[in-house]
């Protein structure tokens, strides 16, 4: 695999100045693109240079110093509610300390469950979140990674950042006994609405990679979501993109590249244009290689894939 082009440490130093914090999340799809593709050096630091565009670099940080700071445990979401930094850090810090990162995790997985939000980042960047945690190796690591995720809650729900789009009143839901709908029923949902920047096929895979993570339970309630998301109704362009069928050739005659190698080169490479390209490109591998895929949904992927490059 190539080096790897973004360290974790980079991605925890950096902070959001869009709604939540992604680098995170593409630190991670990164890696997982660089497992899949052998691409020069070059060319993968052109990749992470996407994400400079709109999360810069912040060095410092305020966790880690020495402080005589008393945290109020029963103010705790009162403060993380209200926003009120520095303050939230400690707040933050002393509650992982107590109970652990994985019943945060499952508290905010939780809300997930029960609200609906515009994009789903709340669900797909919390996710990555829990996925990083695994990876932190010191103190210092964990002090920023403890920064962005108390950004992230405090932007992100207690009532914040919450947009909600009404179910079009043709929605005719197709779902098993138990109420839920099945895995392809979601997909084939993605695939005719896979709404701005691709988000829903995005959400989808980080979904199916977090499985294991998920209760049958949760697995259902999320697909759920995803599924009446793909049925909500915009007034926006973006939100809904017309897909062109993009026909491409077994292997490119100038580089030898598969059809999935190359959609995602041409996403990534062909223009720098908005950090869900890294993402994207993800989710579209990992779709295509777990799985079992007609050729013409996975044409239509590829599609995709093309359409935002």
């Amino acid at each position: 695999m190539t080096q790897a082009v973004m360290t974790l440490d980079n991605a925890l130093q950096r902070i959001a100045i869009i709604h939540q914090q992604h680098s995170i999340k593409c630190s991670l799809s990164l890696h997982y693109l660089q497992f899949h593709f052998d691409w020069p050096h070059v060319d993968w630091a052109r990749i992470a240079s996407i994400i400079d565009m709109e999360e810069p670099l912040y060095l410092e940080k305020v966790l880690g110093e020495k402080t005589e700071i008393a945290v109020v445990v029963r103010r705790r979401h009162w403060v993380l509610q209200h926003g009120l930094y520095p303050y939230a850090y400690f707040i933050m810090e002393q509650w992982i300390n107590e109970e652990g990162f994985q019943s945060i995790f499952h508290y905010y997985l939780n809300e997930c469950l029960n609200t609906e939000h515009y994009l789903s980042h709340h669900l797909s960047i919390l996710l990555s979140f829990n996925e990083a945690y695994s990876q932190l190796e010191n103190d210092q690591q964990t002090y920023r990674f403890t920064e962005r995720f108390c950004e992230f809650v405090t932007s992100t729900f207690y009532g914040n950042n919450q947009i909600q789009y009404p179910v079009s009143p043709s929605f005719n839901p197709k779902l098993n006994k138990e109420g839920f709908p099945e895995l392809n029923t979601v997909f084939n949902a993605c695939l005719t609405q896979p709404g701005f920047w691709g988000h829903n096929i995005i959400t989808l895979s980080w979904i199916m990679k977090n499985q294991g993570v998920l209760s049958k339970v949760q697995w259902d309630k999320c697909l759920l979501n995803l599924y009446q998301q793909c049925h909500w109704v915009f007034n926006e362009d973006g939100d809904i993109p017309t897909i062109t069928p993009h026909k491409t050739s077994p292997l490119t005659s100038t580089n030898k590249m598969s059809p999935l190698e190359y959609a995602c080169h041409s996403l990534l490479l062909k223009n720098k244009n908005n950090l869900h390209q890294i993402t994207l490109a993800a989710a579209v591998v990992y779709l295509v290689k777990n799985l079992t895929l007609e050729p013409s949904d996975e044409q239509r992927l590829l599609s995709l894939a093309h359409h935002f490059a």
